[in-house]
């Protein structure tokens, strides 16, 4: 086992207070560690055993889960005096032959703030010399405490990983040095969102769903950064709070720029459609027309009364 590491993260919040409610009441999303502990390590069950512990399964779209499938399973382990206090997170996989679990990694949660801010130590079980597999095991920790705590609308489970994007999470050592580092997340989010639009506005023939569903995601996210920002004041250098706040502010702004032009785009792109087939059926309805007075004055016994508009 690897030595642990220290990482920060920040569950996006705009009131500032992510204990609005209690997330782990909700009996169809967390189970017992009853129906579990026939596929866990003996091992892990006796340090289970100094904590209240809930149990959720969850799909992964993460290279973390390696050859063991998307199913994997998280179990909070809580302090027995104060069972809304998480104090680790254990992370499992599912072996290949589907008789047990496979112990990745844990978590110790150092602090979980009011205002979103959280520092956790990772323990990694499985080791690899894919340099990436660290900051996987650390993001995958990162999502499923943050997606416990809040309730998003503007981004899927995986935070856009499909689009290139990556969780606000950083190995930093001190809070003063992870609040820098997620702001610059933020910042290069801005950059990798606008990556991942263009397309869409330089396009023959726009996807109107995707394009405005990523620049409702970009704008959700920079709206947060600001609160982020805001919540984080104290702890920035003088006059970055406003420095940081404007940048993000400008961005939305262009986000809504963006979606004007997506909207005209298809729009004109609609209005195309709509012409070309107003010609083509206007040609159609000419051919049908010429066959008719062609073929509707025949009276012979013998012809046939031709009327295409029935065939």
């Amino acid at each position: 086992m690897s030595p642990p590491n220290k990482w920060y993260g920040w569950i996006p919040t705009l009131t500032g207070n992510i204990f609005l409610s209690d997330p782990f009441q909700d009996g169809s999303i967390y189970k017992s560690l009853e129906n579990y502990s026939e596929k866990i390590q003996l091992n892990v069950l006796i340090q289970l055993n100094e904590y209240y512990v809930l149990v959720k399964d969850k799909k992964f779209n993460n290279n973390t889960k390696r050859d063991n499938g998307e199913k994997a399973t998280v179990i909070y382990a809580f302090n027995k005096d104060r069972p809304n206090n998480l104090e680790r997170l254990y992370l499992f996989f599912e072996d290949e032959r589907n008789t047990g679990y496979i112990l990745y990694g844990h978590a110790d949660i150092i602090t979980l703030s009011k205002n979103g801010l959280i520092e956790f130590d990772v323990h990694e079980i499985i080791t690899s010399p894919d340099p990436s597999f660290t900051r996987e095991l650390a993001n995958q920790i990162y999502i499923d405490i943050r997606d416990t705590y809040h309730k998003h609308t503007h981004h899927g489970e995986d935070d856009l990983a499909g689009e290139g994007l990556i969780p606000i999470c950083v190995q930093k050592e001190t809070p003063e040095e992870a609040i820098c580092g997620i702001i610059d997340l933020f910042l290069n989010k801005i950059d990798l969102y606008h990556e991942n639009i263009d397309p869409y506005l330089h396009s023959t023939k726009i996807v109107i769903t995707g394009a405005v569903e990523l620049i409702r995601r970009a704008s959700g996210e920079f709206l947060y950064a600001q609160h982020f920002c805001l919540n984080m004041a104290d702890m920035l250098p003088s006059g970055m709070k406003e420095k940081y706040i404007q940048i993000f502010a400008n961005s939305i702004q262009l986000m809504n720029i963006f979606l004007n032009e997506v909207n005209a785009k298809y729009a004109h792109d609609t209005a195309a459609r709509s012409s070309g087939q107003n010609e083509l059926s206007l040609k159609q309805n000419k051919i049908r027309s010429h066959y008719n007075a062609t073929f509707a004055g025949i009276n012979d016994s013998n012809a046939i009364k031709i009327d295409l508009c029935n065939q």
